[in-house]
């Protein structure tokens, strides 16, 4: 029983333990998946705040004119005049350098006989820059529509009903477009435009001048379809961001796609030619140590061993000689060629001055014997050879 106790406790534990870490990866996947499709979105909103200018923008046009003169000839003493900012708040410029705009013009004109009887007149719009400049105008005739009296009778019997409750009015709408294709001027950007009604017996309920931009390309898919590039561009942001999130996930928990492993493999493999290279080159040195040392493998076969001297000075220049085997560099060391130099020198000094009867000394040196060492390859000799008188 107990062990059937410890058992379910201890798989309690582990499906505990499971659910717990499956929660977690949940929770965290959940939240980089809102986190990306929150970036997603804002890079989306800045792309298209920052390529695509404004599509279209209205102000209202409110004319102002003079009334200081003599009533009897007209109801007004000037041509209506009307100031407009192209400055959305007052901070934001409307219009996009390079980008062509629509300008029009609409009044709401009522079908008074003043206004059927004024024919045709003159609009006449003026661009200025900051400075006060101008920097274009443009002037564009504009008249009622035509209604003959028998359709303005049978219009008005047929909506008598909506007129009389106020839905409908005996007005006319008029576009008049001032500029079909106009293009800010980056060195002089326009901020403002003066619009002027050349007719002083005009009668308006109300004006807007609206701006309409021309755009086309991705310009033209982001402002006539807003709603699907908007989707196209979020799904676009986020696969982009994922793939990112995936790549860095597999690097740091995986160690990367292809473990370090197999990248040093495919190094050493790719890399096989130097290795090879530095392989001969290493084989070329040990042949070459080994070559020397034999080469300098010598006994002098003329020294007494009896000499105690002799035979110190001997066993000097054969550990020396056994040591360059061994490492070469070491056997061309500046002090160690300068002792066993001087090692050699006294050997035979002493030996030869034994020899020799007395009176002699380094001078006479140059015995009968040949005291040349060679190697056991038939090197060239370690020490001078000295022939006999």
């Amino acid at each position: 029983m107990v062990p059937k106790l410890l058992w379910l406790q201890d798989r309690t534990a582990v499906i505990v333990l499971y659910l717990r870490r499956t929660l977690m990866r949940a929770a965290i996947l959940l939240c980089a998946v809102v986190l990306e499709l929150w970036v997603a979105v804002f890079l989306y909103a800045s792309f298209y705040y920052s390529y695509v200018p404004t599509a279209s923008f209205a102000a209202p046009v409110h004319y102002y004119y003079r009334t200081d003169c003599n009533s009897s000839v007209s109801a007004l003493c000037s041509f209506p005049m009307a100031n407009v900012s192209f400055l959305r708040n007052d901070v934001h410029k409307v219009m996009t350098y390079g980008q062509p705009y629509r300008i029009s013009l609409e009044l709401e004109m009522p079908e008074s006989p003043t206004n059927q009887q004024l024919g045709m007149f003159m609009v006449k719009m003026s661009c200025y820059s900051k400075e006060g400049h101008t920097v274009s105008s443009v002037a564009r005739s504009v008249m009622l529509h035509y209604r003959s009296k028998l359709l303005q009778t049978l219009s008005t019997l047929a909506f008598s009903p909506l007129l009389l409750l106020g839905l409908l009015e005996e007005k006319q709408l008029v576009k008049v477009e001032l500029f079909s294709d106009y293009r800010d001027n980056p060195y002089q950007p326009t901020t403002g435009a003066l619009i002027e009604i050349q007719t002083r017996k005009i009668q308006i309920y109300d004006a807007q001048l609206r701006i309409h931009g021309h755009f086309t390309g991705i310009r033209y898919f982001l402002c006539n379809f807003p709603l699907l590039s908007a989707v196209v561009g979020v799904v676009t942001n986020f696969i982009f961001l994922s793939t990112i999130v995936l790549m860095s996930y597999l690097k740091i928990v995986w160690g990367g796609i292809w473990p370090p492993e197999q990248v040093r493999v495919r190094v050493m493999m790719g890399d096989a030619t130097r290795l090879q290279q530095r392989r001969e080159e290493a084989r070329k040195r040990i042949g070459s140590a080994g070559t020397l040392g034999e080469q300098m493998e010598c006994r002098p076969r003329h020294l007494d061993t009896s000499n105690g001297s002799v035979t110190l000075f001997r066993h000097i220049v054969w550990i020396h000689l056994k040591h360059c085997q061994s490492n070469v560099s070491h056997c061309f060391c500046p002090i160690s060629v300068f002792a066993v130099h001087h090692c050699i020198w006294l050997s035979v000094f002493v030996y030869d001055s034994d020899e020799l009867p007395h009176g002699g000394g380094p001078a006479a040196v140059g015995g009968s014997r040949n005291r040349g060492c060679r190697g056991q390859h038939g090197g060239a000799a370690l020490l001078p050879a000295r022939s006999g008188s």
